[in-house]
């Protein structure tokens, strides 16, 4: 596949960049949970992080479809570093706290929310529709060596050194990001409009005419509702495994580094088969294995209480979770219209993402009374038997469509 080097360096950033964020994740979950010493609390932190999706999520995808991409990665990622290192700062004068961690994470979020439509819709530009699932599997791929790195690095510095050396590494990476990004030039090669003055009516105008693409095609309708659905499980996937690698497995955060490095290593031989793969016919029989993969991983994990079989189990969880992802994003990048893509990245965002800090949230509470064991059966059963009823419904509603 021959590929611009556009999509050369959009690569490495994307690598670079999700190195920085899979490190930030599993640091502020042990950040949260160092501070406050509760489930519940870790809970509405994570949960707090979805927030800025309900508020600017509509935005997003019109100003990613209207203002230079460039700038908007560049003031996300040195604003991202900027924060860290104001916690860094915190949490070395021991003066960081909840409401600290709650402003935090809202901002840092928000400045994710508001560049993440424009880093998801590059590749659609870069690449032809005949490169879309192989180009897309290449940054699933990268991304996740990126996540065996973060997470490896991550668990080994928190469990040796302290929460604030890994903050330290996590806020030069995301500078680093901000340096690789402003060597790039795409904006004008790749920009569908001019700059134009945002307004409410504007917004709304654009987002109906996206909406309108939506329910024209099934097969986006069909992949957003599961991806919703199915992120209210996955969503609190850190705070369940921290709370299972501490109260089940009993390793703490190296237990946990370990159990992730075994889903991104289950991630990757997917990602990995579908890079070598010319083309696919029919995502959604992917989708389709992955969401029972899925199901089954919980159940297993429900019913083990050994490190080893939990391994075996995490690499399961992580096929099922490539099954899933990668056909998913490229069911969107190869249905939607250029001019519209932006937008309809920041719609999936608002949707999908908006059911995380819900599940997260639910998930919190959940385990402040009950088990984490009892959590992945319930979680194992709802995903197995939405998509046995999901099947049955929609062979009806969307009788003749391809999938």
């Amino acid at each position: 596949m021959q590929i611009n080097s556009n999509y050369i360096k959009f690569f490495f950033y994307t690598v670079i960049y999700k190195f920085g964020d899979t490190i930030n994740f599993f640091t502020y979950l042990w950040l949260a949970y160092t501070v406050t010493d509760s489930a519940a609390l870790t809970g509405i932190v994570a949960a707090f992080n979805g927030l800025p999706s309900l508020v600017f999520g509509l935005f997003a995808g019109e100003i990613a479809d209207k203002y230079d991409k460039k700038k908007l990665l560049i003031i996300s990622d040195i604003t991202r570093g900027i924060i860290i290192i104001g916690l860094i700062i915190l949490y070395l004068l021991q003066s960081i706290n909840f409401l600290i961690l709650l402003i935090s994470t809202f901002i840092i979020s928000t400045m994710e929310i508001l560049s993440t439509p424009a880093r998801r819709a590059l590749p659609a530009f870069l690449l032809e529709k005949n490169q879309i699932l192989r180009g897309n599997s290449y940054l699933s791929t990268g991304k996740i060596i990126a996540q065996l790195a973060g997470m490896s690095i991550a668990g080994f510095v928190i469990s040796t050194f302290g929460v604030h050396i890994s903050l330290i590494i996590d806020s030069l990476i995301f500078i680093l990001c901000t340096l690789i990004i402003m060597t790039m030039q795409f904006e004008s090669n790749f920009a569908i409009y001019k700059k134009a003055k945002l307004s409410v009516k504007n917004i709304l105008v654009s987002f109906l005419g996206t909406f309108k693409e939506i329910r024209q095609s099934i097969i986006i309708l069909k992949t957003i509702i599961a991806a919703t659905f199915v992120n209210l499980f996955i969503g609190p996937i850190g705070l369940l495994t921290l709370n299972y690698c501490s109260n089940i497995l009993k390793n703490g955060s190296k237990g946990q580094a370990i159990l992730n490095i075994a889903i991104l290593i289950g991630t990757l031989i997917v990602t990995v088969l579908f890079a070598k793969l010319k083309s696919l016919d029919n995502y959604w029989a992917i989708i389709r294995i992955g969401f029972y993969l899925l199901g089954i991983s919980f159940l297993l994990f429900g019913f083990n209480s050994l490190m080893l079989i939990a391994i075996f189990i995490a690499l399961i969880y992580g096929i099922g979770i490539s099954l899933i992802t990668n056909p998913s994003i490229s069911i969107i990048h190869t249905n939607t219209s250029k001019e519209n893509m932006g937008k309809m990245m920041s719609i999936i965002s608002l949707v999908n993402e908006s059911s995380i800090p819900i599940g997260t949230f639910v998930a919190g509470v959940y385990l402040e009374k009950y088990s984490v064991t009892s959590y992945f059966i319930i979680a194992g059963i709802f995903i197995i038997l939405f998509m046995a009823l999901f099947e049955y419904s929609t062979k009806f509603l969307f009788k003749g469509e391809k999938l």
